[in-house]
């Protein structure tokens, strides 16, 4: 039995059992930011972290409602909404 550490969309931690767990079908690996992308703390947060304006390639590490949990190539994560 494995367990997976989590973090959830607005910042809970926790543990799920393995078999809750499974590859997304068509996942996106890499998503490309333009200069109005903004990426947010948490999935729901009124405004954009501050000088996260980026552009250019991010990996997707997680999806949550249409929105992505991101990390940009300056190493900066937070969630992205799909457009």
């Amino acid at each position: 039995m494995n367990w997976y550490r989590i973090s959830l969309h607005k910042r809970q931690k926790g543990y799920i059992f393995e078999n809750l767990v499974k590859a997304t079908k068509g996942a996106v690996d890499e998503v490309e930011l333009t200069a109005l992308d903004e990426i947010l703390e948490y999935w729901d947060a009124p405004r954009p972290l501050t000088g996260s304006l980026v552009a250019g390639n991010a990996q997707v590490l997680g999806e949550f409602e249409g929105n992505y949990f991101v990390e940009t190539a300056s190493g900066i994560r937070g969630w992205w909404k799909f457009r």
